[in-house]
């Protein structure tokens, strides 16, 4: 087994130190945000074959036997998108009921670090003798932390687990299992997604991805805060259109049943797509930046495109 400390001596060049060894033990040492890590461990789950270089000599290939372990304190270890068939995540939970630092703790751990320096080759014959499926080896198991690592990992994802599990795409207020792209990624975005990936990449994804077909007319609510006087009280705009190009999701039944294949998931049976409730005037009274005064807020109006035409309501919502 080989421990590293940095993702650098696996990726980088001088990585020789890995050359045969079987395990490799990254503790705290991928960076989860970064897609060209995972890309680069994702290559050397599956490589038959690694690069390897030392100093002062020529770089070679060998055959590939490892097996990385990444270990982290972390919400994440390593990056994992949908394309997880490689990695099982496995969640540990804390055993010891008293802080790390108290003395409790300590005396909660001696027998066993005594039994560890006493009896070590009774842990090495425990792991020879366990019963191994082999059948497995060549598959991860889907574990309910790998569930959550992937929608950690894929915020779109973890959007439309979201609508799986109400029923209710955003904005919707038709009913219809239609999402607009542009809320798609304001969705997207809240789930974690960097700003950088455009609205459509999302819109893209999802047809490839989870069987969504091109959609127009598709609504989308905006909701906005201006300075309207110069005493710095804020106004809450809201402005809706239903003319914004998306996609629309199979029907729910069908939707859920390919989205569980996916997320392992048991989300509730039949029905068909609920109506998306806009804000009414008291939720946005409560997202008021002035507090929630109901006086503070001086003007709530509602700007409704719809196919070109603009119409202004004086009633909001």
């Amino acid at each position: 087994m080989l421990e590293i400390m940095d993702s650098d001596q696996i990726t980088k060049s001088f990585n020789a130190d890995m050359f045969a060894k079987t395990f490799i033990l990254g503790e705290e040492s991928w960076f989860v945000g970064s897609k060209q890590q995972a890309q680069i461990l994702k290559d050397l789950c599956t490589a038959r074959q690694w690069p390897y270089e030392q100093k002062y000599r020529a770089a070679f290939r060998g055959k590939n036997v490892h097996r990385i372990i990444a270990t982290t304190n972390e919400a994440q270890a390593v990056r994992i998108d949908y394309d997880d068939r490689r990695w099982t995540v496995i969640e540990v939970e804390k055993v010891c009921p008293y802080p790390s630092t108290s003395a409790e703790s300590w005396n909660w751990w001696t027998p066993y670090y005594d039994f560890v320096r006493d009896n070590a080759g009774a842990i090495l014959r425990h792991l020879l003798e366990y019963p191994v499926d082999r059948s497995l080896i060549g598959r991860p198991h889907h574990t309910k932390a790998k569930a959550e690592d992937k929608k950690s990992s894929d915020p779109l994802l973890a959007v439309l687990d979201h609508i799986a599990q109400t029923g209710v795409c955003p904005d919707d207020e038709r009913g219809d299992g239609r999402i607009s792209t542009a809320t798609l990624g304001r969705e997207c975005y809240a789930a974690g997604a960097s700003r950088q990936t455009s609205s459509r990449t999302f819109a893209n994804e999802a047809r490839k991805r989870f069987r969504a077909a091109t959609a127009i007319n598709c609504i989308h609510w905006k909701v906005e805060q201006v300075s309207r006087d110069g005493d710095g009280t804020h106004s809450v705009y809201a402005m809706k259109r239903t003319d914004m190009p998306g996609i629309k999701l199979p029907p729910l039944d069908q939707f859920r049943a390919f989205l569980a294949e996916i997320t392992q998931e048991v989300y509730p049976e039949g029905g068909s797509w609920g109506v998306f409730e806009a804000s009414t005037l008291e939720t946005v009274r409560k997202a008021d930046p002035n507090g929630g005064d109901a006086d503070a807020v001086e003007e709530q109006v509602r700007y409704i495109k719809d196919k070109g035409s603009v119409v202004k309501d004086d009633i909001p919502f």
